[in-house]
């Protein structure tokens, strides 16, 4: 018998085996028509880690990550598998083990990337997931499949790191002295002195790159706070103004003890007076008294005044306030830091103000920088400055730090940096966070905008 005969004649054996096999009593081969994938996990996959030898060096090198803990979702009705915790950074997804679960034993195929042709999936074979990618569920009976579509998602930016994007340039703001900078009602404030007259500007959370001039009661010296509810606005003649838009505006009161708003909690707004004290109201700025502290007032910021309200993360109904500034004494290399923590619901126990005094030999002080500007970021304080004032020897915008405990000790925290190619006034400079954990980088004589955030508290 030639070659080609027995070519022919070996499918017909295993057809009458196969026949054999079923017509067998002791034997029952079952055949289903349904398909669908019911479990989809990745295996280990290279991941490229950068990071610093013992000598302060760049190092890179590749490690395994196991990804079992990533569990990836199925959508039976679209069709779709998908990771809703994306993987880190700088993985290897163009080579990937999969582990794939059928229904009934079914069959699973994979679309190539230039055309539509199918290949079986094996265990061992390394698939590109670096995009979108086709897989094919047949049923155990040939006849049935469904398509389904596989993304894996990772993660654009690094956990534990600060992204920087500069907007366009604006004239306006560049043009902006002793700038500073307030969010509210979902938009970005930008106010300062601009030849003698007093202006501001804003943008939405959203935007960043078109700026609108705002009108205002008065051009002459403003200072500005909110409570969360109302934007306040103190004139050079100690007029108060209040707005819900940023629009209009309504008196509220004048009380030439007055001299600058420096915070707000959401039940009391604070201003400094002219005789150096600070002074509360709790009725929205309708009538004033001196507030209490637990120190020397004379002890009190002078100038470069920070308020900063943050809620207690272990009472929602208790509000800290921080105040950051700095004395004209410049013999003094340490900036002055006040707190006060507010009852929101039992004004009886909102406590006085206290002074931060810093302990014999702390290293981690505040310095006192030109022009300081400090505003809440990631349940901490962030400050950065001018040069340094008196006998601190720093250099403006050298670096940002960092307090984790209202302003008691700061850090530099390797996370936070300025934009490497920031250009600003070393005096006219504004940094301020929105309700969306981005941070806002104003920049006077430049005009740059800078929208900036921790990767982690931006991702969705």
């Amino acid at each position: 018998m030639n070659r080609k005969n027995i070519i022919a004649i070996i499918p017909l054996v295993l057809i009458a085996l196969l026949s054999s096999c079923i017509n067998d009593d002791s034997t029952e081969v079952e055949y289903y028509n349904d398909a669908a994938i019911t479990s989809f996990t990745l295996d280990k996959v290279d991941r490229t880690i950068y990071t610093k030898n013992s000598k302060g060096k760049d190092t890179v090198y590749v490690s395994s990550l196991s990804c079992g803990g990533y569990t990836f979702s199925i959508d039976q009705n679209s069709g779709r598998i998908f990771n809703l915790d994306s993987l880190p950074t700088n993985m290897h997804i163009n080579k990937c083990l999969v582990k794939i679960y059928t229904k009934n034993s079914g069959y699973i195929y994979i679309k190539n990337l230039n055309n539509d042709s199918l290949k079986a999936v094996m265990e061992t074979d390394s698939i590109d997931f670096s995009v979108p990618r086709t897989l094919r569920c047949y049923a155990n009976n040939g006849a049935w499949y469904r398509d389904y579509v596989v993304d894996v998602r990772v993660h654009k930016e690094a956990e534990d790191s600060v992204y920087w994007k500069q907007k366009a340039d604006n004239a306006d703001i560049a043009k902006l002295k002793q700038m500073k900078a307030i969010h509210f009602n979902g938009k970005v404030l930008a106010y300062g002195e601009d030849n003698g007259t007093y202006k501001v500007f804003a943008t939405e959370n959203t935007d960043g790159n078109s700026w609108k001039q705002l009108s205002l009661p008065e051009t002459s010296y403003l200072s500005m706070t909110s409570d969360g509810n109302l934007l306040y606005a103190l004139s050079a003649d100690a007029k108060l103004y209040g707005s819900i838009d940023t629009e209009q505006w309504t008196e509220i009161s004048q009380n030439t003890q007055l001299k600058t708003l420096v915070a707000a909690s959401r039940t009391e707004i604070y201003a400094m007076s002219t005789e150096g004290k600070i002074m509360k109201s709790s009725d929205q700025g309708a009538t004033w008294t001196e507030d209490n502290l637990d120190s020397d007032a004379g002890m009190l910021p002078e100038k470069d005044f920070n308020g900063i309200t943050t809620a207690s993360i272990t009472n929602s109904d208790i509000d800290k306030v921080v105040l950051i500034g700095n004395r004209n004494d410049t013999n003094n290399p340490t900036s002055v830091v006040w707190s006060k923590v507010v009852d929101t619901t039992m004004p009886s126990k909102t406590q006085a103000w206290m002074y931060q005094e810093y302990s014999e030999g702390n290293r981690h002080q505040a310095p006192a920088l030109e022009s300081l500007c400090v505003t809440t970021y990631n349940k901490g304080l962030i400050m950065i400055g001018g040069d340094g004032l008196g006998t601190v020897r720093a250099q403006a915008f050298d670096r940002i730090l960092f307090s984790y405990d209202n302003g008691q000790n700061w850090w530099s925290d390797d996370r936070f940096y300025l934009p490497q190619n920031m250009k600003s006034s070393k005096t006219s400079f504004a940094l301020v966070s929105d309700s969306n954990n981005y941070l806002w980088l104003l920049c006077g004589e430049t005009g740059q905008v800078w929208k900036g955030h921790l990767s982690q508290l931006t991702w969705q």
